[in-house]
């Protein structure tokens, strides 16, 4: 198990000494799947033969470290770490040069970051799994918050549809621009505010009955704020996210 922190340096160093070795390629944000439904994840392998190359797969749940998930050697079957069921499998396409990680009946604790890694240390960018609810809230942001200058305040807004704000519990989480899933904080319908140790009173949630949507507030915003912003219910009910880009100030 590797901590979110340890992580974003691995995957740094990698991507760097995967310049002239193999270099797995992966999309961020994966199509949207509703529950029940079947998700299919791509990496694409540069400068190396998939057929030729083993893989290994890891998962990040939002707020949680990186897990392994499998093990995919060259001439031997897929090793599966032990939790896992037969829902999720692994493939190649030769034709594509890629590797496939297959989820079908997709589950709410599916909800997370996917990477593929070769020579035991070179990461693609990871891939976002988020899931539909068929019944239940939907959550909606705008893309692009826009571009907020240090030590300014920025604002984001999650607008929720099919159920009150004031009556439901919110998470904020943090995708860092290196793709670490990172939570912010807990906002409970009736409780004091649960922040992550990594982060700070700066960040200060809110509700706005008025057009039923949760808002958060980033004073005095910093170059390490920078990120994309996602709002959640019922934990794995995700918002499309919000950009969040801070210019430094010229002094």
């Amino acid at each position: 198990m590797i901590s979110g922190t340890l992580f974003a340096v691995i995957l740094s160093v990698c991507i760097i000494l995967g310049a002239s070795g193999p270099v797995p390629l992966q999309s961020l944000i994966v199509e949207r799947v509703t529950e029940g439904h079947t998700a299919q994840l791509e990496c694409i392998m540069r400068n190396a033969t998939v057929t030729h190359t083993d893989i290994h797969w890891y998962r990040q749940e939002p707020g949680s470290h990186v897990k392994l998930l499998s093990i995919c050697e060259k001439k031997n079957p897929t090793q599966w770490c032990p939790e896992l069921t037969n829902r999720i499998w692994f493939s190649r396409d030769p034709s594509r040069n890629s590797a496939l990680l297959t989820i079908t009946n997709v589950q709410p604790n599916d909800t997370g970051v996917y990477y593929c890694s070769v020579q035991g240390g070179i990461y693609g960018s990871g891939s976002l799994l988020f899931l539909n609810s068929t019944n239940g809230p939907v959550l909606l942001q705008s893309p692009s918050l826009g571009r907020v200058t240090e030590g300014q305040t920025a604002q984001l807004q999650c607008t929720m549809r099919n159920t009150t704000v004031t009556h439901t519990d919110v998470h904020w989480y943090r995708l860092s621009p290196e793709h670490i899933m990172e939570w912010v904080l807990t906002h409970p319908g009736n409780v004091s505010t649960q922040w992550s140790p990594e982060f700070n009173k700066r960040f200060q949630p809110f509700r706005d009955s008025s057009n039923n949507s949760f808002i958060l507030n980033i004073t005095d915003v910093q170059p390490n704020d920078t990120g994309v912003y996602y709002c959640s219910v019922w934990e794995w009910i995700y918002g499309s996210g919000s950009q969040l880009i801070v210019d430094t100030e010229e002094r």
